[in-house]
């Protein structure tokens, strides 16, 4: 061991800015601006179509090919009767392709005595750009996500942008499910039904650029005829959003004696968010670094594995398109007077007796520091270097067996350990991922090479500064 420095921290601070998570937002729609007719679904009168719409309404940016766009107080309704209508959305402001989620809230039309329930079909379709690959929804009444109320069709009667009849292929299918339509004998104010969680849907469409409108079709377009086939459907709340960054794919709670912490940052090591008042968070990551951790707060321990091995990270094992959650527990303790054991460079590799005089002498001392601490909180950390990259293979000493041998040999503080430049694998090959590659193993087999925690007034940030290229043969 190179460097053995005990320091006593009372007062000092350091500062890290990290980057907040975000959705793109491509589109926010609530039809606010909207007032026309009555919030009343089975109530017609007052209603107003698109075409007639004020200019101002109209700069909004939505259109229709049918005409069959009626606005109401802060939603839209599609149709009438005999007649199929459709709505269809400004473009979206993208940069390139994306993959975004397009989520929404349909409702459908029923008499104010419930003697006429339409049939409360809608298509949903991407014009200019884009594959709809997946819908979901309408969970919560009587329907079910998938299979006969939910599926992509080729098949849409439509009309082009001369009023032509055409044939749209690759779009969305819902049928709402059976209670899925305002009921004047359940709520005469017709308000409750936009809190139902049925009425909310979901789109994934791929391939998606600045040339895409949506596309709400509210029945097949052959009723055109006038008969007395309904299909009128009420529209609200349209958000298109970047997949990527949009959907969670890790969530999870911090707590503390089973109460959630409010406040702290929770990272991927590329996002960074921070738990809500009740402990909950939730990212939308690649996974690309494989793992989530938080920062530990100022005036709590993280619970420890071994006796040394701090439990503030957790592997990811789930693909970038499944749901994997990760909850941490922590301990509040009074820390603002605490000792911190720094040392450095062990180069632990099974050679010249190096285990035993690790275990013997620096572990052994660390026990009579414990013992010396008394009350006071003590920690440690190692500035890099755990074990020798030169001898991983042919000594069969690698990053997991000195993780091992603390273990083995008791030791007897909480350790934060940084990455040194001989904790990456050698045997990765030099090239542009080289140097990720090659802190693999750390990643795996140690904690993120990245990270920061609070103890105490001491606010303390890890960093792996070396650009590893294994461009020699030393490694």
């Amino acid at each position: 061991m190179k460097h053995f420095v005990k320091l006593a921290a009372t007062i000092a601070t350091v500062v890290i800015c990290a980057a907040s998570a975000h959705a793109d937002t491509y589109l926010n729609e609530t039809f606010s601006w909207l007032n026309y007719g009555s919030e009343l679904g089975w109530t017609t009168t007052g209603e107003k179509g698109i075409n007639n719409w004020t200019d101002d309404e109209k700069a909004h940016g939505w259109t229709s090919r049918s005409s069959y766009a009626l606005g109401r107080p802060g939603f839209v309704k599609l149709g009438k009767v005999g007649y199929a209508g459709d709505i269809i959305s400004p473009s979206l402001n993208i940069n390139g392709t994306k993959t975004v989620t397009l989520s929404f809230q349909a409702t459908g039309f029923t008499s104010a005595t419930l003697s006429v329930i339409d049939t409360q079909e809608l298509y949903v379709v991407a014009l200019g750009a884009g594959t709809v690959t997946k819908v979901t929804g309408g969970v919560g009444g009587n329907s079910v996500n998938g299979g006969e109320n939910h599926y992509i069709t080729n098949n849409v009667a439509y009309l082009d942008e001369n009023g032509n009849s055409v044939t749209l292929h690759n779009a969305a299918y819902i049928k709402l499910d059976s209670a899925n339509h305002f009921n004047k004998n359940v709520d005469s104010t017709g308000l409750k039904i936009w809190k139902k969680g049925f009425t909310n849907y979901s789109v994934t469409i791929e391939g998606a650029t600045s040339a895409t409108r949506i596309a709400f079709i509210g029945g097949n377009f052959n009723l055109n005829d006038g008969s007395e086939y309904r299909n009128r459907i009420f529209l609200d709340n349209i958000v298109i959003k970047n997949y990527d960054v949009a959907t969670p794919n890790i969530i999870g709670r911090i707590t503390c004696k089973s109460a959630g912490v409010a406040g702290v940052p929770v990272s991927d090591g590329i996002l960074t968010t921070v738990t809500d008042n009740n402990g909950y968070y939730s990212l939308r990551s690649h996974k690309k670094n494989g793992s989530v951790f938080y920062t530990l707060p100022r005036g709590y321990e993280p619970e420890v594995a071994n006796g040394f091995n701090p439990q503030f990270w957790a592997k990811l094992t789930a693909d970038v398109n499944t749901v994997e959650e990760h909850n941490f527990e922590i301990n509040d303790v009074d820390n603002d007077t605490y000792i911190m054991v720094v040392g450095a460079d062990a180069h632990l590799s099974n050679r010249i007796n190096d285990i035993s005089q690790f275990s013997d002498g620096f572990v052994e001392h660390l026990r009579d520091e414990v013992n010396a601490a008394g009350a006071t909180p003590i920690y440690s950390t190692i500035l890099g270097d755990l074990a020798w990259d030169r001898y991983w293979y042919g000594q069969s000493y690698d990053l997991s067996s000195f993780m091992s041998t603390l273990t083995s040999k008791n030791y007897p503080m909480i350790l934060f350990p940084v990455m040194g430049n001989h904790d990456n694998d050698a045997a990765v090959a030099a090239g542009t991922s080289c140097d990720f590659n090659a802190g693999g193993a750390w990643r795996n087999n140690v904690c993120p090479n990245h990270y920061s925690y609070n103890i105490g007034k001491v606010h303390y940030v890890v960093l792996d500064d070396v650009i590893y290229l294994n461009n020699d043969t030393g490694g």
